[in-house]
């Protein structure tokens, strides 16, 4: 099998635009999340956060774009259970470095009115990395030194600060607990309350690991990240546990997103350097069931890049309603500036194995035309 492009679009003006996020909407669009730069400078443009909202084929409907001034960004969205959508939004910074944002939640409806919208206090969130809905219906997110638990509302029920030097990710668990993936090489996981049940530090053979994104399966947790040189795969057991902690696909710099396929298999995107240090989009698909073979074995079941001339990477994946994929990321090689949005649907195909023309031919030679078609030949074979 291998993964077809259904289609794809760029989005975006003259300067720095990416996506970072997206879900599904509930027509069968999609919304998805990122910035828009006011100037060419990569870290000393203004950004405001932006929200673009799509058919199912892909086609614009309606954007938003928040923050007249500094840097803005929207990293990440989630889906609520009253299907509505609640965006992440650090506001107000300057440069990049995450303590000098603000946290903004937003609720929005399909139509991007805004349903309500609450801002932290510095004291409480800054920069959001992570923003997921919980089993209870309320919200959790994480970035810089924070980690915070809300209600349906926004409103804080738990907040955790300066336990780490930067919080990547978090995933929401099926008995209520949250787990929290850090930028120091560490896993942490927490119950309901807040409170901290298993650590795992410096889990990783290699040197600066950032696990970036993280889900549940039966056996425990499977997550991707990145060396800031290779791309990597580790899995834990439910206790925390190191399952599996292994290098997927030479060169594969950035690995940021995974999802489950509904074959019980594993997609995961981000971006692979060629040999001449060209960024390319990356996806890939693995088959992993620790929980049937022992010592766990990753097997690697098709990898594919995309992408010209200039770089290009995928940075969130969902899997659409069709059970096919749609990945958010950004594009040089394509668009109207230095980074457009790239919105790419694909869909996992076989590929029928060649006509073995060789044994076909030998058994001709040694048979006379026995296999000839009507027309004297043998290409239908």
């Amino acid at each position: 099998a291998q993964i077809d492009t259904l289609w794809t679009k760029t989005f975006g003006d003259e300067f720095e635009d990416r996506g970072y996020g997206l879900v599904q909407s509930n027509d069968g669009g999609y919304i998805i999340v990122g910035r828009k730069a006011t100037a060419s400078d990569y870290i000393d443009s203004d950004y405001k956060a932006w929200i673009l909202k799509t058919d199912s084929l892909g086609n614009k409907e309606w954007d938003i774009e928040i923050g007249n001034s500094l840097q803005n960004v929207a990293n990440s969205i989630t889906k609520t259970q009253d299907g509505n959508y609640v965006i992440g939004i650090s506001k107000n910074g300057s440069g990049f470095g995450t303590s000098s944002f603000s946290a903004t939640l937003i609720k929005i409806d399909d139509q991007g009115n805004i349903i309500w919208e609450v801002d932290y206090p510095s004291s409480v969130a800054g920069w959001i990395w992570d923003l997921k809905s919980t089993v209870d219906n309320g919200l959790v997110f994480v970035g810089g030194e924070y980690l915070v638990m809300t209600d349906s509302l926004g409103n804080i029920i738990w907040n955790k600060n300066q336990l780490w030097i930067d919080g990547l990710s978090v995933t929401p668990l099926g008995d209520g607990g949250v787990i929290v993936t850090t930028n120091s090489d560490g896993v942490i996981k927490y119950d309901r309350d807040g409170v901290e049940i298993w650590e795992q530090d410096n889990f990783s053979s290699f040197p600066t690991s950032q696990l970036w994104s993280l889900i549940e399966t039966p056996s425990g947790l499977i997550g991707v990240g990145t060396d800031y040189n290779n791309g990597y795969l580790a899995a834990f057991s439910h206790n925390g546990e190191v399952i599996a902690n292994e290098m997927l696909v030479e060169r594969s710099r950035w690995l940021y997103d995974i999802v489950k396929s509904s074959d019980g298999g594993y997609y995961i995107c981000g971006s692979r350097h060629g040999v001449d240090d060209v960024e390319d989009l990356l996806i890939m698909k693995i088959s992993f069931f620790p929980e049937v073979v022992e010592p766990p074995e990753i097997e690697i079941l098709w990898s594919e890049v995309f992408g010209g001339e200039a770089s290009d990477r995928a940075y969130g994946m969902i899997l659409s309603n069709d059970g096919n994929i749609t990945i958010a990321g950004r594009t040089s090689s394509y668009g109207n500036g230095q980074n457009d949005l790239w919105l790419l649907k694909m869909g996992e195909g076989y590929i029928a194995p060649p006509p073995p023309t060789l044994v076909i031919n030998e058994f001709l030679a040694l048979n006379g035309n026995c296999c000839t078609d009507s027309q004297g030949d043998n290409d239908d074979y």
